[in-house]
Order: structure tokens, then C-alpha cells, then sequence
């Protein structure tokens, strides 16, 4: 038990130090413009992270940025379409402004050549429709995956798509926001269940005040 107590005392202070000569770094106003490395065009809207503290900042449309950091920081850059590039904040710097130019290469990917063709004509596609001729493989693959039980059962496993589950979140926003957090009502005005039970209640006197024979007529 004494070693336990002993160790987390140690890592403790160990901690505590490393916290402090991170405070006594000083601090630095890094800005500058991000541009690629080719024609030294400016690249909008780029990810600055700093993974020293996790903290970030998006750069402007025109390639500028600016943010706060400390001596010794590593600054990441990151942008679709360009391979990330790392700054590190050099330590015992006189200034605390620094103004930097910063490169981004490009990270192409090259894709397999596709060849469009023209739209067929409505006759050529009848043609072809009415003409051309199938194997029975064809035939009994096609009728296999336009089985109604089939069709049910990959629609009943299916995940919504992006597009469901945006109005899905956005309806439940509303609904948040309508009943201002609270737990929406389940009794609505033209749910006719409701009516009936209200109608029910009405003629059986359960809104009716119910009198204490203690109390005296006046």
C-alpha cells in the first residue's frame, strides 16, 4: 500500500512539473498565409491544429491565419487535396510575433479512365429493348432480385441513408424546441380518444368538486 501511495505521489509531481515548464514557455502570436507549393496559390479554409494544447482554428478564404501558441508547439496543417505539413514553433525566439509562409504540396490520386458515351436515341433504345436477347441465367438472376420478400427484407435491415437521418435529428430538434425541452404532451386536440375520454369523465362527474359533509352552508 505504501509503495501504491509512493508511486502516485511521484507521478503526481512528475505532472506538476511538466505543467509548469509548459506554463513557462512563452507565448506566441503565430500568423501568416498558407499557399501551395507549386504556383504559391493561396489554399482557403485550411485546418490549423495545434497538437501541443488540442486547440485549432480554421484558416480565411484568402490563405490567412493567425492564432495563438506557445515556444516549442507543433502546428498541423491540413486541407483536402494537400498532404499535411507540421510547424513547429521554435524555442528562445526574441519576438512574440512570428509571420511564416507556409507550403502545401498537393496529394493527387488518379483515377481509372472512364469514357462517356452518348445518350442513346428513344428508337435505338426500343430497339434494343424489344431485339435484344437474354439467357435464362439473365432472366432467373433479374426475377430473383425483384422478389417482393426479397425487396421487404432488405429494406426492413436497411440503414437510413444521410438524408433520413438529417430530418430524423432535425425533427427531433424541433420537437425539443417547441415543447421548450419538456416532455411533449401525448393527449392532443383532435386525437378523438381523448375527446371521448374527456366527453366520459364529463358526464360521470369526475371534474366535479367533491364536498366535505364537515363544511357548513353559510
Amino acid at each position: 500500500m505504501k509503495k501504491i501511495f509512493f508511486l502516485f505521489i511521484v507521478m503526481g509531481l512528475f505532472q506538476a512539473i511538466q505543467l509548469q515548464a509548459q506554463n513557462t514557455n512563452k507565448v506566441v502570436q503565430l500568423s501568416g498565409i498558407i499557399v501551395t507549393s507549386d504556383s504559391l496559390e493561396a489554399v482557403p479554409y485550411v485546418a490549423i491544429f495545434n497538437k501541443t494544447d488540442k486547440r485549432g482554428v480554421f484558416g480565411r478564404e484568402d490563405g490567412f491565419f493567425s492564432l495563438v501558441a506557445r515556444e516549442g508547439d507543433s502546428i498541423q496543417f491540413n486541407s483536402v487535396g494537400f498532404k499535411a505539413n507540421t510547424y513547429v514553433i521554435p524555442a528562445n525566439n526574441d519576438k512574440d510575433k512570428l509571420t511564416i509562409v507556409q507550403l502545401l504540396s498537393r496529394d493527387d490520386e488518379y483515377l481509372d479512365t472512364v469514357f462517356v458515351m452518348p445518350r442513346m436515341s428513344k428508337e435505338e433504345f426500343k430497339n434494343r429493348f424489344v431485339n435484344d436477347h437474354y439467357t435464362d441465367d439473365q432472366i432467373a438472376i433479374a426475377q430473383q432480385n425483384l422478389n417482393k420478400q426479397r425487396m421487404a427484407d432488405i429494406s426492413d435491415h436497411m440503414a437510413m441513408d444521410g438524408k433520413e437521418n438529417s430530418n430524423y435529428f432535425m425533427k427531433q430538434a424541433q420537437q425539443q424546441f417547441y415543447y421548450g425541452k419538456q416532455v411533449p404532451s401525448t393527449i392532443t386536440q383532435v386525437n378523438p380518444l381523448a375527446w371521448y375520454k374527456f366527453i366520459q369523465a364529463w358526464r360521470n362527474g369526475d371534474f366535479k368538486k367533491k364536498r366535505n359533509p364537515d363544511d357548513r352552508l353559510e
